[in-house]
This record gives structure tokens, C-alpha cells and sequence, in this order.
């Protein structure tokens, strides 16, 4: 009976466990659909779908999925900095997020020649 007793209290402990997996694996996917949207968002505003290019529009929607570890979000928004293009141009602010995608490891970086530097991901 006391093994009985034992097993179901595991199996109780392990349904419980399982239930808080899910819950924090449904809030994990509703982070990344919403940065996701968010980066979609910002790709709308940069290219001009539905209106004017609006790059003011298209940083502050990138931020939002970067500051989420979005790695493309990050990594435009450091292209942003880096040319000044809806926000003031900052070198060592595209340095950063392009430091945070990279440590990530987007390849886009690593082929652009940028290094932890501020100066060396400006375009040549």
C-alpha cells in the first residue's frame, strides 16, 4: 500500500511538473510569435509596405524583438544605428547589437567583417 501511495504521489508530482512545462512552453511560443510579429512589423515600416518608408517606425519595432534575443531584429537594428536611419546614427550602439546577434550566432555578421569594435561594421 505504501508503494502505492509513493507511485501516485510521483505521478501527481509529475503531471505537476509537465502542466508548469507547458505553461511555460505556451508563454515561450507567445513571446516568440510576438517577436516575431513585431520584426514583421519592422520589416513593413523599413521597406514601405502600406505607406512611406518610416525608419523611426521600423527601430522601434526591431527593439522591441531584439530586447526578446530576436537575432534578425537585432541585427537590423544595428544596421540602423550603424547608418542612422531612423534613429541617430550611434557606432557603438550597432556595435552592441550586432555583437548580440553574433554571440548568437548569426552568420550575417561574421560574413560583414564586423568585429567588437564601434567603427569596423560601418560600410565601406
Amino acid at each position: 500500500m505504501r508503494h502505492i501511495s509513493a507511485v501516485l504521489t510521483l505521478l501527481v508530482a509529475a503531471g505537476s511538473v509537465a502542466a508548469q512545462d507547458r505553461t511555460v512552453s505556451s508563454r515561450s511560443d507567445a513571446k516568440l510569435r510576438e517577436a516575431e510579429e513585431n520584426y514583421r512589423r519592422g520589416m513593413q515600416a523599413a521597406d514601405g509596405v502600406g505607406g512611406p518608408k518610416d525608419y523611426m517606425a521600423a527601430a522601434a519595432y526591431y527593439r522591441k524583438a531584439a530586447e526578446s534575443g530576436y537575432v534578425a531584429a537585432q541585427y537590423n537594428l544595428a544596421y540602423l544605428y550603424e547608418n542612422g536611419l531612423g534613429v541617430k546614427q550611434d557606432f557603438a550602439q550597432a556595435a552592441g547589437w550586432y555583437r548580440k546577434a553574433a554571440d548568437q550566432g548569426d552568420v550575417g555578421v561574421a560574413r560583414s567583417g564586423c568585429r567588437r569594435d564601434t567603427k569596423s561594421c560601418r560600410s565601406s
